[in-house]
């Protein structure tokens, strides 16, 4: 075992596992930044103008019969209800509530569960007569919560939930999924990141890529990261039960919601180590897609299209060649470089500078692995760090910022440091964001750490 360790540092030390070195950059700055990249989907304080003080009630940190809940303020298309999340136990999940005109005491909706298929029931809450809320779930299970404190809505409007292949809490059955999309803005989110695969067909041992069929699927993650290939043959997608929807039925999904940023992140190394024509060719497709999509939707909604990789004629340039003068612009797609294992700093660099016909990115996506202190565990020592030179550059843009993924209580603390220290903090352009699967426990975790201890057990019931 310490054989194993010690060669493990050994190998984390030869592949990087510290910090890049300083990226040249160019004299200067030229990022025209958007300020609205990422649209907020909570408010900002915990008053409610559509439904009075009665309405204030309801807001705020419950507990009770092994269970946690926080409720607070959220507007939809059909007007203001109440988002409540649960983040551990048997009745982990999502609430959306709506309140009764006739009946200031009791709110009812449904309640998305945190299961397999993210099943629904009918929920309701009530006040009784000591002022304790009443949980009713279906006609059998009841809850008694107490009021624990008043909470702060802050965090939850400045930092935007997105969710990581839809939200699929870590299911390999609602990963990239219909099901995982329709359902993410009740479960909290804001945008949702979903995965572009392009496939292939072997013909006469050849890689033929098949951009006329690209999937919203994502390999093995394990297969992935031993290998770097993140393609798929074709005949093996086919073969899947349930099988992976269309690249254009996932975008159709999300447009029917009420998110309001999607997260591209198409799988193209294997096709830049093939064939660059056909990549430069599927980036375009991608972009057609996404424009024809977004066009006739809200001018506040947005499509980023993220570039994994980052050196010469690889995806950043691809994106960022294609978007320039592009009508997609004009529709809302946009795109960002992401800051990985995979990235040439230089080059990285050079995105939020003049060039010739590149339109500039309108975002950063920040992989949690690769930030100084972002994670200290054994998968980091394989990522190099940003330098902080660089972070300081990267600072200046003024661009909102995106982190990934962070699924933990620790991993969220650690997310929240980082855009701290990237996202301006005098309110002019406060828009960031985090990837995790589970959006109900992100959005937890925000609406309590403002007035949280840190020793505080976040999911405990």
């Amino acid at each position: 075992m310490i054989q194993h360790a010690s060669l493990a540092v050994f190998v984390a030390v030869l592949l990087g596992g510290c910090q890049h070195a300083p990226a040249r950059w160019p004299d200067r700055a030229s990022v025209p930044t958007e300020t609205n990249i990422l649209p907020a989907t909570f408010p900002a304080a915990a008053q409610s103008e559509d439904f009075g003080d009665s309405a204030v009630q309801w807001v705020g940190l419950w507990s009770g019969d092994h269970v946690r809940l926080v409720l607070v303020f959220r507007p939809s298309s059909t007007g203001m209800h109440l988002y409540g999340a649960i983040p551990s136990g048997p009745l982990e999940g999502a609430l959306r509530l709506e309140f009764d005109p006739g009946d200031d005491s009791r709110v009812s909706g449904q309640l998305f569960r945190a299961d397999k298929s993210i099943s629904e029931a009918p929920i309701e809450l009530r006040f009784d007569s000591n002022g304790q809320l009443l949980l009713r779930l279906g006609s059998s299970t009841h809850r008694r919560l107490s009021w624990v404190r008043e909470i702060d809505p802050g965090l939850l409007n400045r930092v935007r939930i997105i969710g990581h292949r839809g939200g699929d809490l870590g299911l390999a059955t609602l990963c990239n999924s219909k099901r995982a999309i329709e359902t993410a803005w009740d479960r909290g989110c804001s945008g949702v990141e979903i995965d572009f695969l392009i496939p292939h067909r072997r013909v006469d041992g050849k890689r033929i890529p098949q951009p006329q069929d690209i999937y919203a699927y994502h390999v093995d993650g394990l297969v992935e990261g031993l290998t770097g290939e993140d393609g798929c043959d074709i005949a093996q997608i086919e073969l899947l039960q349930p099988g992976p929807i269309r690249a254009s039925a996932a975008l159709d999904a999300w447009a029917a919601t009420e998110l309001t940023s999607l997260y591209i992140d198409p799988k193209l190394k294997w096709l830049l180590k093939t064939d660059l024509k056909s990549a430069g060719k599927v980036v375009d497709s991608i972009i057609d897609k996404a424009a024809h999509v977004s066009e006739p939707l809200d001018s506040g909604r947005r499509i980023l299209i993220a570039a994994e990789r980052t050196c010469k004629d690889e995806t950043g340039d691809l994106l960022a060649r294609s978007l320039a003068g592009s009508e997609a612009w004009s529709t809302g797609v946009r795109w960002m470089p992401e800051f990985s294992n995979m990235t040439n700093p230089n080059r990285f660099a050079e995105y939020f500078f003049d060039a010739a016909g590149a339109a500039p990115p309108s975002a950063i996506s920040l992989n949690l692995l690769a930030v100084h202190a972002g994670l200290d565990s054994p998968p980091s020592w394989f990522v190099k760090d940003m330098n902080p030179a660089d972070e300081g550059r990267y600072r200046e843009t003024g661009l909102p910022v995106i982190v990934w993924n962070a699924n933990s209580e620790s991993e969220f603390r650690r997310a929240l440091r980082i855009l701290d220290r990237f996202v301006q903090r005098d309110g002019t352009d406060a828009s960031c964001g985090i990837l995790t699967d589970y959006p109900h426990r992100l959005a937890y975790f925000l609406a309590v750490s403002a007035r949280l201890c840190l020793t505080d057990p976040m999911f405990g019931a």
